[in-house]
């Protein structure tokens, strides 16, 4: 009797320290926690070293009183003149161009996203993202810059592109030193190609259908890619695209949404003014698309006059995201030669699991969208709603018996 009553008092002794043990580190992380928090309202941007600020935003997203603590990625985007005409960033036309470089860098970004410049004039950023993003988001902002030049008040026009170095948490560290140290020296390698482009050392079991390590994109690989009149993502390319897209999104039980764009009387301007003319137009609509579309949305041409966004949520969030491209676009005047003019898009919305469970049956719905809407009015957006099923009545079968 004695050895059992020990037992007990000694499972009830470990069973109290376990319990001390496990409140007194829930004290001590909501200490650290507070200490951080406090730290970062104390500090005064103006006065503070840049990278021991951004040091503590990466501290706090780690030391974070979530059981959960969500992936995000350590960013550092890095100037690079895009030909040997364009200034060098520490030449006095960089320092003329480098704030215009950084205000495109910010509006290539999310609202959410924390940014820093840095005394070495590199640009830190952190992001909530998953690491199969990274890629996508840093090659959508290399080709954004790639084709947006910087006009200086001087007059002078300066081409600049970036190179992006990327860590992400938790595949590349759990830890803010590791995952700064591993962002910048992503960055270094990407500016070792002489090009724009992009760098992240990943396990490959944190991309299922990506590759380990990103690289440039060369010319010739950009031409097999990129529609040559739009610059965004081909035709024949966009099938295989969304299927990964809607793939990703249904292993994670989320909603997933295709807008398919058409812009209106595309042959009647080309037969006014010209093929180029025409094309100018196609690529004017597509830069919009591009510019005022999230960076994690797929964009790609789907016909001669239409476009398809795949966009990573349900598909009432898309429709009011189409609605907003739709008038976006028809308030731009667009201008060519003796061409001036504001052309109409019509945009048809459907997704996932609303409306169909695979890549093509969500295409095929949100077309079907675009031509409802374009028969109740111009420059609208329109979600799918499936055709009522025609029901055949039945003949009423009576037999003699029931007289």
């Amino acid at each position: 009797m004695m050895s059992v009553a020990f037992i007990s008092q000694a499972i009830g002794f470990i069973f109290v320290v376990a319990i001390s043990f496990g409140l007194l580190l829930l004290i001590s992380s909501l200490i650290r926690f507070n200490l951080i928090t406090h730290k970062i309202k104390q500090v005064d941007p103006s006065q503070s070293d840049p990278a021991e600020l951004f040091e503590l935003r990466v501290v706090k997203e780690l030391g974070g009183l979530r059981k959960i603590i969500p992936p995000f990625c350590v960013m550092r985007i890095l100037p690079i003149p895009l030909t040997p005409n364009d200034p060098a960033p520490t030449d006095p036309l960089g320092a003329e161009a480098y704030p215009l470089w950084q205000s495109e860098i910010n509006q290539c970004l999310r609202d959410n996203d924390f940014l820093l410049t840095m005394p070495d004039g590199s640009v830190q950023v952190l992001a909530h993202m998953e690491p199969q993003y990274g890629e996508p988001v840093a090659l959508r902002l290399i080709e954004r810059m790639a084709r947006t030049p910087l006009k200086c008040a001087s007059g002078a026009r300066v081409r600049w592109g970036a190179c992006v170095g990327m860590a992400h948490f938790p595949v590349n560290g759990d830890r803010a030193g590791i995952l700064i140290e591993q962002a910048r020296q992503a960055a270094e390698t990407a500016m070792q190609s002489g090009r724009a482009s992009c760098h992240q050392e990943l396990p490959s079991a944190a991309l299922e259908t990506a590759e380990t390590e990103t690289e440039e994109m060369p010319p010739e690989t950009a031409k097999k890619i990129l529609d040559e009149v739009t610059g965004v993502l081909r035709t024949e390319r966009l099938g295989t695209a969304m299927q990964k897209l809607v793939a990703l999104r249904r292993k994670e039980e989320l909603g997933v949404s295709a807008v398919y764009l058409a812009i209106e009387d595309i042959p009647v301007y080309e037969q006014r003014y010209g093929q180029d003319a025409a094309n100018h137009i196609l690529k004017t609509v597509a830069d919009l698309l591009a510019k005022h579309s999230r960076e994690t949305d797929l964009l790609a041409r789907a016909g001669a006059a239409e476009f398809l966004i795949g966009m990573d949520c349900a598909p009432e969030q898309a429709l009011a995201g189409a609605q907003r491209l739709v008038n976006i676009i028809k308030r731009v005047t667009i201008r060519r030669g003796r061409m001036s003019l504001r052309v109409n898009v019509t945009a048809g919305v459907a997704g996932y699991p609303d409306h169909a469970n695979n890549a093509k049956a969500i295409y095929e719905a949100a077309e079907q969208a675009t031509i409802k809407a374009r028969s109740r009015g111009r420059s609208i957006a329109v979600l799918y709603e499936p055709e009522p099923q025609k029901v055949t009545p039945q003949p009423t079968v009576v037999s003699a018996s029931e007289f």
